[in-house]
């Protein structure tokens, strides 16, 4: 008997861990194959309509239903891992040509993962007190004095928005992934 409850108890402890991953159940596995035939559909109707739409259009879509399929799933870790490229290539390299020429896709990409993880919290996964507050709104007053020193106040705005306070962004968000 003791040996079926440690089996039991094994079993809690790696699904619990999963589901960490974003591995609740099987019924998981029918919303993702709804949500990839509807990107697939979507693909298609894109490329179909590919003399008038851009790239950065035929590439929303699909991305917007996997960001939606990855928070459901709650893939959290990988959601991040997901910022972080989006921030090197898209943001740092542009790859795909936006019409905004700001490095903002990460910035609201972390934004919308930590306001997601803020309002679906629960006993299991409670919001964890960010520590060193204080020192980050130090850090963030300080930089703030040097905005109007800059050379250009919209490109210098810009750069404390998308450096500075962004930093303060994946640290919320890092925090709260690791819970």
């Amino acid at each position: 008997m003791e040996q079926a409850d440690r089996v039991n108890q094994v079993n809690t402890q790696v699904q619990r861990r999963l589901s960490g991953l974003g591995w609740r159940s099987y019924t998981n596995i029918r919303y993702a194959v709804v949500i990839a035939l509807a990107a697939l559909a979507a693909g298609l109707a894109l490329t179909a309509l590919g003399g008038f739409v851009s790239v950065s259009a035929m590439l929303a879509i699909p991305a917007l239903l996997a960001l939606i399929l990855l928070l459901y799933l709650r893939g959290y870790l990988l959601l991040t891992g997901v910022t972080v490229v989006a921030a090197i290539f898209l943001d740092f390299y542009q790859i795909i040509g936006r019409p905004l020429h700001e490095p903002v896709v990460a910035l609201g990409l972390a934004l919308l993962v930590v306001g997601f993880l803020f309002f679906t919290q629960t006993e299991e996964t409670p919001w964890v007190a960010l520590r060193h507050l204080r020192f980050w709104a130090l850090f963030l007053i300080v930089a703030a004095l040097a905005i109007p020193r800059g050379g250009s106040l919209s490109q210098t705005v810009s750069y404390y928005v998308t450096i500075l306070a962004a930093s303060l962004v994946m640290y919320v968000l890092g925090t709260q992934i690791t819970r």
